[in-house]
C-alpha cells in the first residue's frame, strides 16, 4: 500500500471508528479490578509485594535524578498541548479549513489516551487499593472503642506535642517554622521510613524524597496539600502552605509511594514514620497530624470534652493551629469544593466508601495501635 493510500485510510471514518475498539480495554481493566478486589490476599502476594516494588524501584531510580517534579511538568505540558490543539482544530473546523474526520480523529486519540491512562493507573499503582487493610497486615484490632480511650489518646498525643513544641523553632510571630532549608527537612522523611521498616518490615522498600510543587499556590486554590502521581511514582508536596503539616503531608504521600493507597492508612503510616524520625520537627508534624484528627473525632462525639482538651493546649500549639487554619480558610472556594467532590468520587470508586471522610478514619487505626493489637506485622 502506498503512503498516500495509507494516509487516506487513516483519515477515513471507518478507520477512526475501528480505533475506538481500544476503549474496550477499559471494561477489561474493570473486570481485573473487580477480580483483584475479591482476592485481596492474592493481590497482596502477586501485585503489592512482587510486581509493584519492582516498578517502584525502577521509576524512583529515574525520577530521583531530577530535582523537580516530573509529574507537575508533564501534567501542565499535556494540559496545555491538549487545550491548544483542540481549540485550533475546532476553529479550523468552523472555518472549513480541515475535514470533520480530522477533528474526530483528534477526539478519538484523546479518548484512547484517557483509556490508556486509566489502565496504566491501576497497573502502576491502583491495584494497591485492593490489597488487605493495613490493620490486618499489622494485626491491629480495629473495633468500636469507648470514648474515654479516644479522650485519653488525645491527651497522650497532646503531651507528646507539647514536649516536642518546646524544642522546635518558631518565627517572629511565634509560629512553628523551619530553621534551615526546607529540602533538608524533607530529606528526613525517607530516613524516617528506613527506621520504621526496621521496626515493621511491612514498610520496607525504596522511597524517594517528596518533590516540591512549583505551582504550590495553585494547588492551594484547589485545596490540595499534597498529591501522589503514580505515573512518575512521585510524592509531591504543596510548599506554599504553613510548615506545620508539610513534613507529615510528605510522609503521607510517601506512604502512597510505598504502596498504601487508602487515605486513612496513609495518615496512620505517616504518623508512625514521623514518630521514628530523629528530628523533633518531623515528630512534631506527625504528632500534630494525629492530634488534629483525634481531636476532631472527640469534638464530633463530646463537644464539652473537646473544649476542655483544647483549653489545655499551649499557646504555641494554638498559634500554630490558628495560623494553619487561617491559611486554608482563605482558599475555601467553589473551586476547592469542586476538587474535593472529585476526590470524594475517586476514593469511593476505589473502594473507600467513606470518600474524603476516610482521611479522618485514621483515628480508628490510632486507637487500635495504642490500645490493642493481635499480632506483629511481618
Amino acid at each position: 500500500m502506498s503512503k498516500n493510500k495509507a494516509k487516506y485510510k487513516k483519515l477515513s471514518w471507518a478507520y477512526q471508528f475501528k480505533r475506538l475498539l481500544w476503549l474496550l480495554t477499559v471494561p477489561l481493566s474493570l473486570m481485573l479490578i473487580k477480580l483483584a478486589a475479591s482476592h485481596p490476599q492474592r493481590t497482596e502476594e502477586i501485585y503489592s509485594r512482587s510486581i509493584y516494588p519492582v516498578l517502584r524501584r525502577i521509576f524512583i531510580s529515574v525520577n530521583s535524578c531530577v530535582p523537580f517534579s516530573l509529574a507537575e511538568l508533564l501534567i501542565f505540558s499535556a494540559a496545555a498541548l491538549i487545550a491548544i490543539s483542540t481549540v485550533v482544530l475546532f476553529i479550523r473546523l468552523l472555518l472549513r479549513r480541515t475535514k470533520p474526520v480530522v477533528f474526530f480523529k483528534h477526539v478519538v486519540t484523546l479518548a484512547i489516551a484517557a483509556a490508556m491512562l486509566f489502565n496504566s493507573f491501576y497497573l502502576l499503582w491502583g491495584f494497591n487499593f485492593m490489597r488487605p487493610d493495613v490493620a490486618e497486615l499489622m494485626g491491629l484490632n480495629v473495633e468500636n472503642r469507648p470514648l474515654d480511650q479516644l479522650e485519653e489518646l488525645c491527651y497522650t498525643l497532646l503531651s507528646d506535642a507539647e514536649e516536642l513544641r518546646a524544642t522546635v523553632f518558631e518565627d517572629e510571630n511565634g509560629v512553628y517554622a523551619f530553621n534551615g532549608e526546607r529540602k533538608d527537612y524533607l530529606s528526613k522523611i525517607p530516613k524516617a521510613y528506613e527506621r520504621l521498616s526496621a521496626k515493621y518490615p511491612l514498610f520496607d522498600g525504596d522511597v524517594g524524597m517528596a518533590k516540591e510543587l512549583f505551582t504550590s499556590e495553585l494547588f492551594s486554590r484547589f485545596g490540595i496539600s499534597g498529591i501522589y502521581i503514580p505515573y512518575t511514582f512521585e510524592p509531591n508536596i504543596n510548599i506554599d502552605q504553613p510548615p506545620l503539616l508539610i513534613l507529615s503531608n510528605a510522609a503521607h504521600e510517601t506512604a502512597h509511594q510505598l504502596g498504601f493507597s487508602k487515605e486513612n492508612e496513609a495518615n496512620f503510616i505517616a504518623y508512625l514514620a514521623c514518630s521514628e524520625s530523629d528530628d523533633p520537627c518531623v515528630r512534631y508534624s506527625g504528632t500534630i497530624l494525629a492530634l488534629i484528627h483525634c481531636a476532631n473525632k472527640l469534638n464530633a462525639n463530646d463537644r464539652q470534652a473537646y473544649y476542655e482538651l483544647y483549653s489545655s493546649y499551649s499557646a504555641g500549639i494554638k498559634r500554630d493551629l490558628e495560623n494553619y487554619n487561617k491559611y486554608w480558610n482563605a482558599y475555601t472556594s467553589s473551586t476547592s469544593k469542586a476538587v474535593d467532590k472529585i476526590n470524594d468520587s475517586y476514593l469511593k470508586f476505589n473502594s473507600q466508601t467513606s470518600g474524603t471522610k476516610s482521611y479522618g478514619e485514621v483515628v480508628d487505626l490510632l486507637l487500635a495501635y495504642f490500645y490493642g493489637s493481635t499480632s506483629t506485622a511481618d
